[in-house]
């Protein structure tokens, strides 16, 4: 039996999935349950059918911008000099990506100045600037400079 979700107590299948429904897949919680006399405590990483949040955010703002989205390796990030971004794998027809001159294999660093290093961070940028003009700025590993990219997503909501 469930007793604590990160040590919030729980007596009841309700309280049980209260207190999961405000964490997001791809948290980690520290579950603490009774088996016979004994209590334990383990940590779990919380996911869904569809995977953990990032890959969740990626598939929603990749469905949004018309590409395939994943967050840029951490050790490819370094060896380019950045931060770390988002990486568009795949550019598909009729999105809002279609619509600019970007190309697969670009990594999103900055949306209007605000960097970024996840697909999450991505989202929450763009919609922080929804009814603004929106500027993409990034790289494409292997070859010199920054690229920008004006980004109309109006016409897409």
């Amino acid at each position: 039996m469930i007793t604590k979700v990160n040590d919030i107590p729980v007596n009841s299948w309700t309280e049980l999935q209260g207190t999961i429904a405000s964490y997001n897949a791809g948290d980690k919680v520290k579950i603490t349950y009774k088996r016979g006399n004994n209590e334990s405590t383990v940590t779990a990483t919380l996911s869904n059918k569809t995977g953990t949040y990032d890959q969740l955010a990626s598939n929603t703002i990749g469905d949004k911008l018309g590409a395939e989205l994943e967050a840029f390796d951490a050790k490819k990030a370094q060896q380019y000099d950045i931060q770390g971004g988002v990486l568009v794998k795949k550019i598909l027809s009729g999105g809002a990506f279609s619509k600019t001159k970007m190309q697969d294999g670009f990594v999103i660093t900055s949306v209007n100045g605000v960097d970024i290093s996840s697909t999450d961070e991505l989202a929450r940028a763009i919609a922080g600037f929804r009814d603004e003009s929106i500027q993409l700025e990034g790289i494409y590993p292997g070859y010199e400079g920054i690229y920008r990219y004006p980004l109309n997503i109006t016409e897409e909501q």
